[in-house]
């Protein structure tokens, strides 16, 4: 099964797995984060895993995705894919997620 994660990572972590691929500015903290294509597929991995093995996510489920513009949020979208999850971001659809 190919995932929207599988589509978007996987011609990147082809051409260039070392090239920047999220910079996220905090100004409040302050404080800037840079993860590589490798760096963030390994998160999306994590993040795949835990929704996987631990919550019980399996293709096809629906993951309502309620956070703030955040490096950790891209990693957050892309497991969920990864896992095979349908992803939605309006709280009205926690009824059915």
């Amino acid at each position: 099964m190919t995932t929207a994660a599988d589509t978007v990572l996987g011609p990147l972590l082809a051409a260039d797995p070392g090239a920047p691929l999220i910079t996220h500015y905090d100004l409040g903290a302050p404080s800037r984060i840079e993860l590589s294509v490798v760096s963030t597929a390994n998160w999306a991995a994590k993040i795949a895993g835990l929704l996987r093995d631990e919550v019980g996510v399996a293709p096809g489920d629906v993951v309502v995705c309620d956070l703030p513009a955040h490096w950790l949020t891209a990693g957050v979208l892309l497991g969920a894919w990864w896992a095979g999850a349908e992803v939605r971001t309006e709280a009205s659809d926690a009824a059915t997620a």
